[in-house]
This record gives C-alpha cells, sequence and structure tokens, in this order.
C-alpha cells in the first residue's frame, strides 16, 4: 500500500464508531453528494491530489460526513451499498453533462437506471405541476413504469411525448440548475 491508502483507514476509523476497518466499513452507507473539480485540483481525505470528483459520503451510526472522498477511496471501503450508491452518482453526473451541453436525454438505459430516477426523486427533480395534479410524484411514478417497461414497442406516442416533455420540462432544468450550484 502506497503511504496515501494507509490515510484512508485511519481517516475513516477515526469518525466511526467501530475501532477496526472491517466494522468501520459497515457503518458508511450513503454517497449524500457529489462535486466534479474539471480541473482535478482537489485532494482526498486519503492525501491524493488531483482528484476529479468530489464525494461526501456519510457515516449512519456515528452521523458523521466524509469529504472530499475520491471514486477510488469508495471502491476501497467494500461496501456494497456504497458501491451502488456511487454508481448512481456517477450516472447522474454524466447526465448533468449532456443537460449542460442542450444534448438529447432518452428514457434508456444508457442514461437512466432505477437507482437514478429515485435519486433524481430524492433531490427534488420531479415537480408538481398542473400536468401531474400537483404531485411530481406522478411524474416519477410515470416514468418508472415506462423505463420497466420490456416491450418498449407498448409504450405510445402519447406516452413517448409525455417522457420527452418530463425530460424537457422537469429533469433537464433540474440539471442544469444542479450543475451550476454544484
Amino acid at each position: 500500500m502506497t503511504e496515501n491508502q494507509w490515510r484512508l483507514p485511519e481517516v475513516l476509523i477515526r469518525l466511526s464508531m467501530a475501532d477496526n476497518w472491517n466494522d468501520a466499513v459497515k457503518e458508511w452507507s450513503v454517497i449524500k453528494g457529489c462535486d466534479e473539480d474539471e480541473k482535478c485540483l482537489s485532494t482526498c481525505v486519503c492525501g491524493h491530489s488531483g482528484i476529479r470528483y468530489l464525494y461526501t459520503i456519510h457515516n449512519d451510526v456515528t452521523d458523521a460526513d466524509l469529504s472530499p472522498i475520491g471514486s477510488s477511496c469508495i471502491t476501497k471501503i467494500d461496501n456494497r451499498e456504497l458501491s451502488k450508491s456511487l454508481s448512481t452518482w456517477q450516472q447522474l453526473i454524466k447526465l448533468v453533462k449532456r443537460a449542460k451541453r442542450h444534448e438529447r436525454i432518452e428514457l434508456t438505459s444508457e442514461y437512466f437506471s432505477r437507482n437514478l430516477l429515485k435519486l433524481l426523486k430524492d433531490q427534488g427533480a420531479f415537480q408538481p405541476s398542473i400536468y401531474n395534479k400537483l404531485n411530481g410524484d406522478n411524474d416519477y411514478l410515470f416514468m418508472i413504469d415506462m423505463f420497466n417497461k420490456r416491450d418498449k414497442s407498448s409504450i405510445s406516442p402519447h406516452m413517448n411525448s409525455k417522457i420527452d416533455a418530463i425530460i424537457v420540462s422537469s429533469l433537464k432544468p433540474f440539471l442544469s440548475k444542479y450543475s451550476d450550484e454544484d
């Protein structure tokens, strides 16, 4: 292990209730956020410099946050929940970039996953409007239903129009705002 890799367990255990690596990693379960440093001038908590993606992870036991932590350190934690969360946040970053470049976004597995749709819901991307009966959850549930369809040819032109409208009127503005704030 390099010197930087030795610092990660020290920092993680210090912020955990557990006093050993194997138990401490189980306390860290959620990525609370991610920023992108396009110039790669940031340094991970382990001491590794030049990281691009700056994640914040959360300890459910101590209520501590750890940031910035790079994606390679998150994978070293070897926690299934964190790995799943990391993948979802990486998808979100790609989607934010597409929205920022005003590129077309389609409801396909190339751009979305069930976890990403849930993250978008949790982050407030599906806003109440007259089109969803003032309940953003209706749009979320519709998008999940359409995403889950095995036979995409069963999606009517009307449903496709609604998917596009949700992406254009709700998701793209949210993603653009998200990239401006973070």
